[in-house]
């Protein structure tokens, strides 16, 4: 299903881009870990970072500059979840990922957006 979107992405608009396509199975996964005081509002921001099937893998974790005293950081197969208080969002590790190869590799959204898609998958899966 990926390739062919791939595919038309790039013959009807000509962008060269990889697509990530999960089922309702696995979204659930991962919204189950995700605390419901997690948020993406004016004090908090919270991200889901999907994985590629190359990168899936806890050992992931490893690769990330996780600072303990203000990251939170949870892995579940297909995404890592990352939330921070927004006044501590300069001072985190994870934002070191921004343009290295291993961000190649994922595409993020915000745990609201997350959250919207899931319950619309829901609702078309019903």
């Amino acid at each position: 299903m990926s390739l062919l979107l791939e595919e038309a992405i790039h013959k009807d608009f000509g962008l060269q881009i990889k697509v990530l396509v999960l089922s309702l199975d696995e979204v659930s996964e991962i919204i189950s870990i995700i605390p419901d005081t997690w948020k993406n509002d004016k004090e908090m921001k919270t991200d889901v970072l999907f994985l590629w099937e190359e990168i899936d893998d806890e050992s992931i974790l490893e690769k990330l500059v996780i600072k303990p005293d203000i990251d939170s950081v949870k892995y579940t197969p297909g995404a890592i979840v990352w939330s921070i208080a927004k006044k501590n969002a300069t001072k985190s590790g994870m934002s070191m990922i921004i343009g290295t190869k291993l961000y190649k590799k994922v595409t993020v959204r915000n745990v609201n957006t997350t959250r919207k898609i899931y319950e619309l998958m829901k609702v078309q899966n019903s």
